[in-house]
C-alpha cells in the first residue's frame, strides 16, 4: 500500500483470508452479516474522507488506489474460488459480491475520480464479452443484409471484435469496455430505426463521427472512401468542390461529448479535416501552377471579367449571403473577396476595389438587404416558371 494513503480494506481482507483458515468456525449467516457491515463501514469511510482531504489530487489518488485494490482482490478471490470446496465457494462468492458492491459504489459516487483506464475485473470482462458475442453476429448479419460497405462495417465493429477476442484475464480497461458497449448500443438502435430508403453507409459514417471513432482503421477507411469519390470526378475543380462538400459535412457532424476510441489521439474529425484541407491546398497549388504555365488559360484570366448587374454593395452582400448560408464554403473570406474583386464587374464600376468590396461586405445597409431580397425573389419566380 502507499505509505501516505490510509488503506481501508485491511479488515475486509482478513475476512476473506478467514474462509480458508477458519472454515469450520464460520457460520454462513454471521459471516454474511460481518461482510455486509464491514463493506458498509468502508463505504461510509469513503464518503467521510471526501471532506477531509485538502486538495482534489490527493482525493483522486485515494479513490483510485482503493479502486485498483478492489479490482485486484476481486480477481484474486475469483481465482481462489475455482480451486475450493463447495462450502468455501459459497463464502468466497459472498466476499466477491461485497467487493463488487464497493467497486460499484466508488464508480457511482466518485465518477469524477474513477480511473477509466484501469484494468476491469476479470469476471466483469467475461460477462461483457459473453453479452457482446451474443449480439455481434446479429449486428454484422443485419448490416450485411442492408448491403453496408464491408470495409465500413469492419471499421465500425472493430471495437466490438477486439473486445470479444481479448483474454478476459489480461489488461482490458473500463474505457475500452464503455466505448465498445456504446458502439453496440448505437448500432442496435440504428438498426432498429433504419428504413428502406435510408443510406446505411451514410448513417454508419455519421455514427463513426458521433462516437469519435478515432482508430487507425476508421481513418484509413475514410481516406480510401475520399479517394474513390475523387476518382469519379473529371477535373481538379470538381475534386476541390467535392472535397469542400465532404469537409462541410464532416465539420457539421455531431459528436457525443466525452467519448473517443483513443483518448490519446486527436479526434477523428480533426484528423479528417486536416487531411481534406491538405488535399484541397495541394489541388489548388497544382491548379495555380497550371494557370501560370504558357499556353494555359491564364491569358484569359487577365482579360475576362464577369459582368454583374448589381452595385458593389449588392455584390458584397450577395456574397455574404452565399458564405453565411454555406453555399460558398471557402474558409478565408479575405482571399475570396480579393479573388472576386479581380474577375467581377459591377453595373457602375469596371474595376472593383478589394478595399471597397471588403468594406461593404462587413457594413450592410438596409436598402442593400432589401434589394438583394428582391433579386432572390425574382430568381425564385424564374425557377417556378420552369426556366
Amino acid at each position: 500500500m502507499q505509505s501516505n494513503i490510509k488503506y481501508e480494506l485491511l479488515d475486509y481482507e482478513r475476512l476473506i483470508d478467514s474462509v480458508s483458515t477458519e472454515l469450520q468456525q464460520i457460520p454462513r449467516a454471521q459471516f454474511g452479516i460481518d461482510l455486509s457491515e464491514e463493506a458498509d463501514r468502508i463505504k461510509q469511510t469513503f464518503i467521510h474522507e471526501v471532506f477531509s482531504f485538502q486538495d482534489e489530487r490527493h482525493l483522486e489518488r485515494y479513490i483510485q488506489y482503493h479502486q485498483q485494490a478492489l479490482i485486484s482482490l476481486m480477481d484474486e478471490t475469483l481465482k481462489i474460488t475455482s480451486d475450493t470446496t463447495s462450502t468455501q465457494k459459497e463464502l468466497y462468492q459472498l466476499c466477491y459480491d461485497g467487493l463488487e458492491d464497493m467497486l460499484s459504489f466508488i464508480e457511482r459516487h466518485f465518477a469524477k475520480y474513477f480511473d477509466q483506464d484501469a484494468k476491469a475485473p476479470t469476471a466483469y470482462v467475461a460477462i461483457v464479452q459473453n453479452d457482446m458475442r451474443h449480439h455481434f453476429q446479429d449486428i454484422t448479419q443485419k448490416l450485411a443484409d442492408l448491403s453496408a460497405d464491408q470495409r465500413l462495417t469492419d471499421s465500425v465493429v472493430y471495437a466490438l471484435r477486439k473486445l470479444t477476442e481479448s483474454d478476459a484475464s489480461k489488461e482490458v480497461s473500463y474505457r475500452k469496455i464503455l466505448f465498445a458497449k456504446q458502439v453496440q448500443k448505437e448500432l442496435s438502435e440504428l438498426l432498429e430505426r433504419i428504413r428502406g430508403e435510408s443510406d446505411i453507409n451514410e448513417d454508419l459514417r455519421n455514427l463513426v463521427y458521433y462516437l469519435n471513432y478515432n482508430s487507425i482503421k476508421a481513418f484509413t477507411y475514410h481516406t480510401n472512401y475520399i479517394d474513390v469519390l475523387l476518382n469519379e470526378t473529371d477535373s481538379r475543380n470538381d475534386m476541390i468542390e467535392r472535397l469542400s462538400f465532404i469537409l462541410k459535412r464532416i465539420k457539421q457532424a455531431q459528436v457525443k461529448p466525452g467519448i473517443a476510441y483513443n483518448h490519446q489521439a486527436p479526434p477523428l474529425k480533426v484528423q479528417l479535416n486536416s487531411y481534406i484541407i491538405e488535399e484541397i491546398e495541394h489541388l489548388q497549388r497544382v491548379h495555380q501552377l497550371g494557370l501560370t504555365s504558357p499556353g494555359k488559360p491564364s491569358d484569359l484570366m487577365t482579360t475576362f471579367r464577369i459582368q454583374i448587374e448589381m452595385s458593389v454593395a449588392q455584390i458584397a452582400y450577395f456574397l455574404k449571403v452565399l458564405v453565411e448560408s454555406k453555399v460558398i464554403v471557402n474558409q478565408n473570406v479575405t482571399e475570396l473577396l480579393r479573388f472576386l474583386s479581380k474577375i467581377l464587374v459591377s453595373k457602375k464600376v469596371e474595376i472593383i476595389s478589394y478595399d471597397s468590396l471588403r468594406s461593404k461586405y462587413y457594413n450592410i445597409e438596409q436598402s442593400t438587404r432589401d434589394s438583394i431580397r428582391n433579386i432572390l425573389l425574382r430568381m425564385i419566380n424564374s425557377i417556378d416558371r420552369g426556366i
